[in-house]
């Protein structure tokens, strides 16, 4: 998969916190995601980067969508350098995460 053991452990451990701080129980929500554009219109987005991917599926829950999982096989990456077990990255994912949480739990 051209994961390294920190990526493993971080494509293991977010969807489970996203499932405890949401309810959202999904295999992977950083994955490929396809929105109708007229839903995705509806939502306001407050996050950038990782957590943003969450965000959009938590808000298109709430307002009723439905979400669909469909497997998809992963290919390894072919070029460039994945960001995503950098201590910097990890860090801004958490916060942005436990930012949205906090929103939402207010709007809820």
């Amino acid at each position: 998969m051209g994961y390294n053991p920190l990526m493993l452990l971080n494509a293991w451990i977010y969807p489970k916190l996203v499932a405890v701080l949401f309810g959202l129980r999904l295999r992977d929500v950083n994955w490929i995601q396809a929105y109708r554009r007229s839903l995705f219109l509806k939502i306001e987005i407050t996050q950038r980067g990782i957590p943003m991917l969450a965000e959009v599926l938590v808000r298109l829950r709430d307002m009723g969508s439905t979400i669909l999982e469909i497997d998809v096989e992963m290919r390894p990456r072919e070029g460039g350098v994945a960001s995503a077990s950098r201590l910097r990255v990890m860090w801004r994912t958490l916060v942005g995460l436990f930012s949205f949480w906090r929103t939402w739990r207010q709007e809820v």
